[in-house]
């Protein structure tokens, strides 16, 4: 709260302790004396008490004088002038009307501001909607004097090969949309759906490849082991789902569709016993047979195929699986058997199966061919 001089005054007096004593003795002093010392006493006390009101009435006005100083220093220093003479506390409320005036003057000023902005701003809206209104009357009226254009037609332009918009009398004879072009097949999806149905039907014959090259590769390894892997592949040959593994001893559950005496043959030779170079033959005679009425049976897939291929311009190369020719191969191997000069080798008798004669010794095949 800001005081006068004068409040301040007053509540530094109020606060002295000089100046409050020497009012009590100034009142002691001037009580009734009944004697003469008595009346030497309150003489006494009453000059002390005005001494030591005087004393606190110095200081209480040194500590006015120095509030009221610092007050206006204070009220200077933040852009209040306190004119000579004049009470800052005084001083106070008339520079807070003034500076309640300034801030009231400011705000109008703004407010005018802002009025005078939107009034500038519509006018600024008002001239730009005349302005359109006049050009869009122009555009208007340039419309109705201009003479009537003729309409545009949609039509196909050959020499462009594009949609274009030409006047009517120019588009008499034009085709009104680009001739239908049929829709050209999708030779990839056809390719692979063509390779997929192709594979499944040629897979048994790629795995009896499969077989007839371990059967060439271990009848050139005339060893035991040689003699295992050979009837293990001609076993694979003819029944491809067999669950027996090579090494381990076959039986009717693990070969269904071996026969007994191929089953037989290939369990002597995990015992130790070895083959003849007739029965190799034999054995790679057998499966030479059977790849070649496979092969045979493939070569009308592959035709049909071929055809299909073609029909739907797709190239049969594409699509057929090129074969292994096993030709040189059999050849070498057969020679290496001797092959053609032994008569044990000849033709399987009528009224004997193939697989039997397969595991027969050479002087069993001798009895039946005497």
């Amino acid at each position: 709260m800001v005081m006068t001089r004068a409040q301040m005054l007053a509540q530094a007096l109020q606060n002295n302790t000089s100046y409050n004593m020497g009012n009590s003795m100034l009142q002691q002093g001037m009580g009734q004396a009944y004697s003469p010392g008595q009346a030497i006493g309150n003489a006494l006390t009453t000059y002390a008490g005005f001494m030591g009101r005087n004393k606190g009435q110095e200081q209480a006005e040194q500590k006015a004088d120095s509030q009221s100083q610092q007050l206006a220093k204070l009220l200077t220093s933040s852009g209040f002038n306190v004119p000579q003479g004049v009470d800052p506390g005084m001083a106070m409320p008339i520079i807070q009307a003034k500076a309640n005036m300034d801030l009231a003057k400011s705000n109008q000023d703004i407010r005018r501001d802002q009025i005078d902005w939107t009034r500038q701003n519509a006018d600024r809206n008002f001239n730009f909607a005349k302005e359109n209104a006049d050009r869009s009357y122009g555009l208007d009226a340039a419309k109705l004097n201009a003479p009537k254009a003729e309409p545009l037609v949609e039509v196909y332009d050959p020499e462009s090969q594009a949609t274009v918009y030409r006047p009517r009398s120019e588009a008499i004879g034009m085709q009104s949309k680009a001739p239908k072009v049929e829709d050209k097949p999708d030779t990839i999806k056809i390719g692979t759906d063509l390779r997929k149905e192709y594979n499944n039907l040629a897979k048994p014959l790629h795995e009896m490849n499969q077989s007839y090259s371990r059967m060439l590769n271990a009848a050139s390894d005339q060893s035991a082991a040689g003699d295992i892997a050979l009837i293990f592949a001609y076993m694979k040959m003819l029944d491809p789902t067999s669950v027996v593994r090579e090494g381990e001893f076959a039986t009717a559950q693990n070969s269904a569709g071996v026969p007994d005496s191929i089953m037989n043959m290939y369990n002597k030779a995990l015992d130790g016993t070895r083959l003849q170079p007739e029965q190799r033959l034999q054995f790679l005679n057998q499966a030479k047979s059977q790849y070649q009425g496979a092969s045979g049976l493939m070569d009308t897939i592959d035709a049909r195929y071929s055809d299909l291929a073609n029909e739907y311009g797709v190239s049969p190369e594409q699509i057929i699986m090129t074969r292994p020719d096993f030709t040189d191969q059999f050849t070498s191997v057969e020679a290496s058997l001797g092959g053609g000069t032994d008569t044990t080798l000849a033709k399987v008798p009528d009224g004997i199966d193939q697989n039997l004669w397969a595991v027969m010794t050479p002087e069993e095949k001798a009895l039946w061919q005497n």
